[in-house]
Formats: C-alpha cells, structure tokens, sequence
C-alpha cells in the first residue's frame, strides 16, 4: 500500500471517529444536550472536505507528505499510536453496552446498584478514550493541513470543538 493509499485510510478512520462522536453525542456529552444540533449540522459540512480530500489523487503531494513525515516509519509510529488509542476507545465502549446489558437484566436491586456504579465508571472512561483518541489524530492532522493548506481546518476545528466538549463532561 503506497503512502497516499494510507493518507487516505488515516482521513476515512478520522471521519469515523467523528462520525461515532456524533453518533454517541448523547453518551459522551451528557450534559450538553443543547449543542448537540449544531455539532450533527456542522457534522453535515465538515465531512464533505473529508470526501473531497479522500477522492482527491495527487502524486504531487507525495513530495510534501514526505516533508511532514506523513510517510513510511514516521507515519507507520503516528499510525500506531491513534490505532491502539483507537482499539482501547472500542473495548471500553463494548464492555459498557455489555454491562447495560447486563443491568437491564438484573432483578436484585444490589446487584444492580453496584452495575449502576459500574456503569458511571465506564462512561467516564469511554470519554477520557474518546478524548485521547481524537487528540491522538493532532499530529498527522496538523502535518497533513501542512502539506495541504486549507484543507484541514473544518475538520481540525470540528475535531477541537468536539475534544472541548468532552473535557467539560
């Protein structure tokens, strides 16, 4: 796989990591119920630069992304370190679907104070993985807008909105 194949790999799974914070806005932002609205409108715009950029084949950049280090071991390391992010957000979020599971289910009411608790617990750390995740997108993001001005700042804005807002739960 050629490194333009992988920038364009890093940009779908950064989409999708904003989708799924926009998705799960109501259980990563609990207490701002009003901004959700404008984080799906701004959502609806925001991934269309992302689609545009995905599409997008330029041999010339190749040159800059190397000037960057958004190629071979540079990025290879970068890569890494949003994918293990990425996994420890996923496992986070599965273990606390199985556990509401597993509270929706429970009759006596210890058992299910003690999941409740469990539950706080893991939504608090869903977040903290969800935050570390998008933060953990800075660097190639900001190579990436470097070595193609203009393109970045819609989605490293909405990327940094979003991080605010999960600092503030």
């Amino acid at each position: 796989m050629g490194d333009l194949d992988r920038i364009k790999d890093f940009l779908v799974d950064l989409k999708t990591d904003l989708q799924d914070y926009v998705d799960k806005y109501d259980f990563l932002v609990p207490f701002q119920p009003d901004m959700k609205f404008y984080f799906v409108n701004a959502w609806d715009e925001v991934k269309i630069t992302f689609d545009q950029q995905i599409m997008r084949d330029d041999e010339k950049l190749l040159f800059r992304l190397q000037e960057t280090g958004l190629t071979g071991k540079q990025f290879d390391l970068k890569l890494r370190l949003i994918e293990k992010t990425r996994i420890e957000y996923y496992v986070i979020v599965n273990e606390y679907s199985s556990l509401v599971r597993a509270y929706q289910q429970e009759q006596n009411n210890d058992r299910k104070s003690a999941l409740e608790k469990l539950l706080k617990i893991l939504r608090q750390m869903a977040i903290g993985a969800k935050k570390a995740l998008l933060i953990s997108n800075d660097i190639p993001l900001s190579s990436l807008i470097q070595a193609i001005p203009l393109f970045g700042d819609s989605i490293a804005e909405f990327k940094d909105a979003a991080i605010s807002t999960l600092e503030d739960t």
